[in-house]
């Protein structure tokens, strides 16, 4: 007989199962089933920038806000070149954040009507009008933008510092959005947002916010979604870890830098961690370690870190692939 080829799966051992180390298999309460996931590899690195904060465009385009120096810097990742949009210089006061969409770009900026208050403008950019002005909103007194994200269709959501509401929602007109909730409830130093896929409805999107010790997913109407409301870190993370960044995949896997201090001459052991809400592990990813200080996703799998350490943007790509699956060629012997 010839030898012949095989593919197949191995599976792990129930020891394995029992502590939590599912591999390959995802198992709820309608059986076993195949677990795909994304697989990262280092792509690009930009070094010496000064951003402190980034979001992701379209075909690779990164946008990083420059605050020291009032700009936009737009990087293409796969052309490999840098342009400065300097048209904000005069308008910016303290730049702290900034979220794209394809309709505008948003970006917030704080200033102080008086010595002993400060208050925030959210100003939203036409890029492809020469970066025009379409309108401007401005917060209350006090308030603060901990984060920004938005949707493609340029929804905008406001993750705020302080408040009952630890979200406001911005259509891209400009119009307030009222919702039914986003309550702030026990959630006390709200880190990052993140949009992510509807499980229930892929044309719609839940909003995730990160916590010190959790990640709470509302629905786009603000109130609590009904699967994994509340995503409990302690049990997954090691205790060590300071959460910063928050980015999900098409999956709903969520990711999550560590921002912890590191002394001089510690070895390097901050990572982005995968968390599958429907298990409970938490898988470094691997092709980083560092700190992340923001962190974000496009539809065609690019992870991209901000480093401020290092002044650093790391890119990673994401392949999608099942675990574990290995090719081997097996000798049939004929007796």
């Amino acid at each position: 007989m010839k030898p012949k080829e095989f593919q197949f799966l191995v599976l792990n051992t129930q020891a394995d199962w029992e502590r939590g180390d599912l591999q390959n298999l995802a198992v709820d309460d309608e059986g076993v089933r195949l677990k795909s996931g994304l697989q990262f590899v280092a792509e690009h690195k930009l070094s010496a920038v000064e951003v402190t904060d980034l979001a992701l465009g379209d075909l690779a385009q990164v946008y990083g806000l420059d605050a020291n120096n009032r700009r936009i810097v737009q990087f293409d990742s796969q052309q490999n070149y840098a342009e400065s949009i300097d048209v904000f210089q005069d308008r910016f006061v303290q730049p702290t954040h900034i979220a794209y969409s394809r309709p505008n770009i948003y970006v917030a900026d704080e200033f102080k009507p008086s010595e002993f208050t400060y208050q925030t403008r959210i100003y939203a950019f036409a890029e492809r009008l020469n970066w025009q002005i379409r309108w401007v909103v401005t917060l209350p007194a006090g308030v603060g933008v901990v984060d920004l994200a938005a949707d493609r269709k340029g929804t905008l959501y406001v993750l705020l510092n302080i408040g009952e509401q630890i979200i406001v929602k911005y259509a891209p007109s400009g119009r307030p959005i009222p919702t039914a909730g986003f309550a702030r409830g026990e959630l006390r130093a709200p880190q990052a947002i993140a949009l992510a896929p509807n499980q229930d409805n892929p044309a719609d999107q839940d909003i995730c916010v990160l916590d010190t010790e959790a990640v709470v997913r509302f629905k786009s109407d603000g109130n609590l979604a009904e699967l994994q409301p509340i995503l409990d870190l302690g049990e997954r993370l090691p205790d060590s870890v300071q959460p910063s960044g928050l980015a999900v995949d098409s999956d709903g896997n969520l990711y999550i830098g560590d921002r912890r201090p590191r002394s001089v001459g510690e070895e390097e052991e901050r990572f982005i961690f995968c968390l599958d809400p429907s298990a409970d592990t938490a898988t470094p990813v691997v092709g980083y370690r560092g700190a992340a200080a923001k962190l974000a996703l496009d539809r065609t799998h690019r992870l991209c870190i901000l480093n401020p350490e290092r002044r650093e943007i790391n890119i990673l790509r994401g392949e999608k692939r099942f675990l574990r699956t290995q090719r081997q060629n097996l000798l049939v012997c004929q007796i």
